[in-house]
């Protein structure tokens, strides 16, 4: 087993956080591994607000349980840079 990358947050947060699960009506492209998320999966849908622009993302079950295993505090779209800088470029 290996351990969790650590977390340093320069504590900033959204203005607004809205995170659903969803099942697709249509295919979606995971903003991690940049597989595609066919229409009928369960995914992890989030908008939010930060520095007056909104944004959304979606991301696939294995990107996200890779995510509360290796790197809880990565930000969502920069998963395989943290576990890059965590555990080597060896890392896909």
């Amino acid at each position: 087993m290996f351990e969790a990358c650590s977390c340093d947050s320069d504590g900033d947060t959204c203005d607004v956080w809205i995170h659903k699960v969803r099942k697709g009506r249509k295919d979606w492209k995971c903003c991690e591994c940049r597989e595609v998320i066919p229409k009928g999966a369960v995914h992890h849908y989030l908008k939010s607000l930060y520095d007056g622009d909104w944004s959304e993302d979606r991301w696939c079950v294995r990107c996200d349980q890779m995510r509360k295993d290796a790197a809880p505090c990565a930000p969502i779209g920069c998963l395989f840079d943290e576990l890059r800088e965590c555990y080597g470029e060896d890392v896909a």
